[in-house]
């Protein structure tokens, strides 16, 4: 049957119509039969010659075959096993009839197409003497299947042979094999015996943290293999210096993990590499792998005390451990979360809820889950529950809380609330009232008592003394306060002395909260008799327009605390601050000695066998998914922490000042405790907002570089301060230059197995991005012996399958030739009919 490559060219059959009228008006006198027989002739020669352009073929049936065979010659295949594949082509070939064809590959990081005659010569030269090591480095699974499917000539039947450990090293061979099986291609496959000799090699390197503080103690585990049981050593370098060693004893198909432990020095490289020295050892190329661990200078750690003096054994002996110190009073707390981010740990060792406003509050959560800051409350009369922390942002990022069960022998507590809920006190401020007051009765024993009264010009009995483990009961009636009237606090305390003196318990409490000018009234008068009955009470101004002088006065005759707040939100915070300072139950003060129970590592080298006597804790909770380390002798949580985020939130429920650690101050550890711990903690990242990209390429590497501010908005025009410091000496200056709205672009020149240290500084901001680039031994000295699914599940090599010809394969044989003679022979006799005529 014949098809025409293109029909176009029958267009031009409309000339011999052309041809037609000019003849019918020819004043030629040549006889009629001669002229129409020349005429004739020479219009089949122009229809043969537009034919011709037609491209005409014919389908023929055709049993030839072209086999395409790939020998895998890389390092992972014995030398020995690739000559014996060679020797079993070329005999294979010798078998081919005369219309068949074949072409023969070698593959290693490419593929060559190659005589097997000269290819067996090569590979018994690399025997004998050094191979191409550069060629032989991978193994291109997939380019050789992709370059035998590119030989294939048409009109013959398709075979690949395929002689490989069938081990890929780069790209996936499952859409070439599809390729291959989805066009015809039968494809076999011949395993070939992977290198004998014996082999050990480092497979990876893993390290704790890929950021590290100068002086923090760095983990570094690995993996070894090898084909043969053998004894060999194990070096840790750092800038080609050992710093570590182990002799170790490898097996086949043992575990051969290890690890070292060192202490990250400020002069360190980023770089660490393990180096192998086995016993016996082929490729020495595989022997060395590493990892980047960044380097991070000076940690800057602010600490928050009341008096800020009781903390210098403690600034003192982080500053002696590499640590920027910096102690403040509450008030120095600050006030945005730019200002935070200037530190790279916050330490709130007595700083009571009260004094932190709720922004601030919000402001430390993100600190810790947005940007990787570290946050540690050590315990004290202001701390965790004692302090009003409970249900706060900050405690949600703190690994305990402030609720805890009540010891049996602890003395039951009555409490009375006394709430202004005056005209006053409608929208935010009632509401809040109404939610510290829940806070208070989720924070009481269940052998405790509570009652709540609201007052505006008369009392308002919303909760008679009930018992505190009735939290459904007593939480729905304060939910009844509601706003509304003038305010008298007399009326008030009277109704809360009257619940107090009936209550029976031996610790009676009242706080009373109000935000306005009250009705005269014997108040102080009434304090005074209660404090004489053993009752206290505590007094809570809510704003401006507060009666301080008169609530001051209450308190101090009361024998409690007076606290003035501008900001409602603050008012449950001072509720739980003060149920918890009046039971008093959430401090336990005895000598006792830490006891270690899981340190993670990051507390080796501290002996706590050693460490003296601590003098009191702050009783709290473990949180479900922290984790603790140290505990007292009793079981309660000493030192816990918890992932936050991008952050870290760790609590030390004891304290590191002269009031539970005096005798810790003098300790020898007291520095590598404390150190250990903030290293822990402490934001890793200072790069934020300096995202890094990378590419290599054949002559270096290039990096894409995206600079954002803490509002995530583009930053232009930075000035940066980049350097690339190459492994063995030598340093290459960065200049990223702008490419579009916060991105920049730099190129790094680097040879072939170089290494490098790179830092980007925004000298603007301080912000620094460091990153470490290496380049690994190739895949292919890394033993690993299982085969491609995809290659594995291939048929095996069959030479009497491999050279069926049962089913006839098409062969398009072009015809055009033909046309082109016939349209030469018309041509002549058309020329020689009219002469003759």
């Amino acid at each position: 049957m014949m098809e025409f490559i293109s029909l176009t060219p029958l267009w031009w059959l409309l000339v011999p119509v052309l041809i037609g009228v000019a003849y019918w008006f020819t004043l030629s006198d040549r006889p009629k039969w001669w002229r129409r027989l020349s005429f004739a002739f020479r219009c089949l020669a122009l229809v043969c010659v537009i034919l011709a352009l037609c491209g005409p073929y014919l389908n023929k049936p055709s049993k030839a075959i072209h086999v395409a065979h790939l020998v895998d010659v890389s390092e992972s295949v014995d030398l020995e096993e690739c000559i014996a594949a060679m020797q079993h082509v070329i005999e294979m070939n010798e078998q081919l009839h005369a219309g068949d064809s074949s072409a023969v590959f070698i593959f290693a990081d490419g593929a060559r197409e190659v005589d097997p005659e000269d290819a067996l010569q090569t590979l018994e030269t690399w025997c004998d003497t050094l191979a191409d090591d550069q060629f032989r480095r991978e193994t291109r699974l997939a380019a050789a299947l992709r370059s035998a499917r590119l030989s294939f000539p048409a009109g013959k039947a398709h075979r690949v042979v395929l002689y490989s450990d069938g081990v890929p090293t780069t790209d996936p061979v499952e859409n070439e094999l599809k390729r291959l099986e989805k066009e015809g291609a039968l494809i076999q496959f011949e395993q070939l015996r992977r290198e004998s000799r014996p082999e050990a090699a480092v497979v990876e390197v893993v390290p704790s943290a890929h950021a590290v503080y100068a002086g923090e103690r760095l983990r570094l585990k690995t993996r070894l293999t090898a084909n043969v049981p053998m004894k060999a050593k194990v070096r840790l370098l750092n800038r080609g210096v050992a710093r570590a060693s182990q002799e170790v004893e490898l097996t086949p198909e043992g575990d051969n993990r290890f690890a070292f432990d060192v202490v990250v020095g400020m002069d360190d490289a980023p770089v660490w590499q393990v180096e192998l020295v086995p016993e016996q050892d082929h490729f020495p190329l595989n022997n060395q792998a590493g990892c980047e661990v960044a380097i991070i200078g000076r940690a800057r750690v602010l600490v928050l005390h009341e008096k800020p003096r009781s903390m210098r054994h403690f600034r003192s002996a982080l500053e002696k451990q590499g640590f920027g110190v910096e102690v403040r009073a509450p008030i120095g707390l600050p006030a945005t979360l730019d200002e935070l981010l200037k530190f790279d740990a916050i330490v709130l060792a007595d700083i009571p809820a009260t004094d932190i406003p709720e922004r601030a509050m919000h402001s430390l959560k993100r600190y810790v889950t947005d940007f990787g800051g570290g946050l540690l409350m050590l315990g004290s009369e202001n701390s965790f529950g004692l302090g009003g922390y409970y249900q706060t942002p900050v405690e949600e990022v703190l690994p305990i809380t402030s609720r805890f069960e009540k010891e049996k022998e602890t003395p039951s507590m009555a409490m009375a609330l006394v709430i202004d809920k005056s005209g006053s006190m409608s929208g935010v401020p009632i509401e809040l009232a109404r939610q510290a007051a829940k806070a208070t009765v989720e924070l009481l024993g269940p052998r405790d008592k509570i009652g709540v009264i609201g007052f505006d010009s008369q009392p308002f009995i919303a909760c008679e003394m009930t018992p505190a483990s009735d939290v459904g009961r007593v939480q729905d009636a304060i939910d009844s306060l509601q706003a509304g009237g003038g305010t008298s606090i007399y009326p008030g305390m009277v109704e809360g002395e009257r619940m107090l003196r009936s209550a029976g318990t031996r610790v009676r409490h009242m706080i009373l909260l109000t935000d306005g000018q009250s009705a005269p009234g014997d108040a102080e008068g009434i304090s005074e008799s209660m404090a004489l009955s053993g009752i206290t009470v505590s007094t809570v101004a809510l704003g401006g327009g507060a009666a301080r002088e008169l609530l001051k006065r209450i308190a101090q005759i009361g024998r409690g605390r007076y606290y003035e707040t501008m900001d409602p939100s603050s008012v449950p915070r001072i509720f739980t601050k003060e149920t918890m300072a009046v039971s008093r139950s959430a401090i336990k003060e005895e000598p006792f000695i830490p006891v270690a129970v899981n340190t993670l590592g990051f507390l080796e080298g501290v002996d706590f066998d050693d460490a003296p006597y601590l003098l009191g804790y702050v009783m709290t909770r473990l949180k479900p998914a922290a984790l603790i380390h140290l505990i007292t002798e009793g079981g309660d949580p000493l030192l816990a922490s918890g992932q936050y985020g991008l952050g870290v939130g760790m609590a030390f429920t004891s304290d590191a000042s002269d009031m539970w650690a005096g005798e810790w101050v003098e300790w020898k550890g007291f520095g590598p405790f404390w150190a250990q711990i903030l290293r822990r903690c402490v934001r890793k990242d200072r790069g934020a907002g300096i995202a890094v990209r990378t590419s290599e390429e054949p002559t270096g590497l290039r990096l894409w570089v995206e600079r954002r501010d803490a509002g995530l908005r583009p930053v232009n025009e930075v000035d940066w301060n980049g350097v690339a410091l190459m492994e063995y000496g030598g340093e290459q200056l960065l200049e990223p230059r702008q490419v579009g709205l916060g991105r920049y672009e730099v190129f790094l020149p680097m040879k072939e197995k170089q290494n490098s240290s790179i830092r980007l500084l925004d000298q603007e901001t301080g912000a620094t991005r460091l990153l470490s680039w290496r380049r690994d031994y190739p895949e292919e000295y890394r033993l690993s012996s299982v085969a491609d699914a995809g290659i594995a599940a291939l048929p095996a090599l069959d030479a009497d399958t491999l050279t069926q010809r049962d089913d006839a394969v098409w062969r398009y044989v072009s015809v055009r030739h033909t046309f082109v003679f016939l349209a030469m022979l018309f041509a002549v006799l058309g020329v020689l009919f009219r002469r003759l005529g």
